[in-house]
């Protein structure tokens, strides 16, 4: 089973830590190539183990990344934005006029 949006993306991008992810599931609404992370084709052994040498090789880059996907978690994903979004769907599909 693909996780929608997995809460270890999540969870390590509100800690500042640049995630390396496949384009499966949630992961690409998550991370932004090259904008807060890095995302490579899944099944691609050899563009993984290119992306994690990058961000070893590319202290800039990784910093720069770190603080992206801190800040794209905290204005795109944060609870309050959810749970308004959320509510906002159950009043419209329980609206008695439709």
């Amino acid at each position: 089973r693909r996780e929608g949006l997995p809460k270890t993306i999540i969870e390590a991008m509100a800690c500042g830590v640049v995630p390396v992810v496949t384009d499966t599931g949630g992961n690409a609404e998550l991370v932004v190539h090259r904008e807060s992370g890095l995302v490579v084709a899944a099944g691609d052994e050899l563009a993984l183990a290119g992306a994690i040498q990058e961000l070893c090789n590319d202290v800039g880059l990784r910093r720069k990344l770190a603080a992206a996907a801190r800040q794209r978690i905290g204005t795109h994903f944060n609870i309050n934005d959810t749970v308004s979004k959320t509510m906002e769907l159950f009043h419209t599909l329980l609206r008695p006029d439709l």
